[in-house]
């Protein structure tokens, strides 16, 4: 692993689409406050005490309105739970399921909500997610970039120790140790479509 590297995380939503941008920011070797919005996303913050409906409605509306293509809401499932008791009697919200397209028998509930032009934004319930804060997203916008993609490797990738993946252990005797790297980041393709929420 890269010296000072090991056991780091990717950087999440809230670090691609921080609450402000200063002068002297540099994320992943750029300096965002030139183009915020274009290169760190917007920042919709609705903390004045309204309902997590509203706030939803509110936020959707600002996304279209500065142009984010938007079409996924994570959320904390307990403000997630809240949000479905609050819509559940109420028309123009539809329960239903997101699935992945690579494998359709895997999916998430979800609360949709129609935005401009009839487009559906999905809220799915994350249990990683912070209660006062939500990213809203297009989900083709997510990547995972990694080194030796290009050279067809996995992720995570086994350490080649000398042509070998495994080998016997210098520490203790009669056991063999293999280890795994990976060198990658969550990317965000176009940034402008990345909201966070905070309520």
């Amino acid at each position: 692993y890269v010296q000072g590297n090991f056991n780091a995380a990717a950087k999440g939503f809230f670090a691609w689409c921080p609450e402000t941008v200063s002068g002297s920011d540099s994320f992943y070797g750029v300096n965002r406050s030139h183009a915020r919005f274009e290169l760190a996303g917007s920042y919709y913050d609705e903390s004045a005490g309204s309902s997590t409906d509203e706030v939803i409605e509110d936020a959707i509306a600002h996304a279209f309105d500065i142009g984010s293509d938007v079409d996924t809401i994570l959320m904390n499932a307990i403000r997630f739970n809240a949000l479905a008791k609050a819509v559940k009697d109420r028309s123009g919200f539809e329960l239903g399921r997101v699935k992945s397209p690579d494998r359709p028998e895997i999916g998430f509930k979800s609360i949709s909500f129609t935005g401009p032009k009839g487009k559906s934004i999905d809220v799915i319930a994350d249990p990683f997610c912070p209660k006062t804060k939500s990213p809203m997203f297009k989900r083709d916008d997510l990547t995972v970039a990694y080194i030796g993609k290009s050279q067809g490797k996995q992720l995570p990738n086994y350490e080649d120790f000398n042509g070998l993946k495994v080998q016997r252990s210098r520490a203790v005797e009669n056991v063999s140790e293999w280890a795994f790297y990976a060198h990658w980041a969550i990317a965000i393709e176009n940034p402008r479509n990345l909201v966070v929420i905070e309520f």
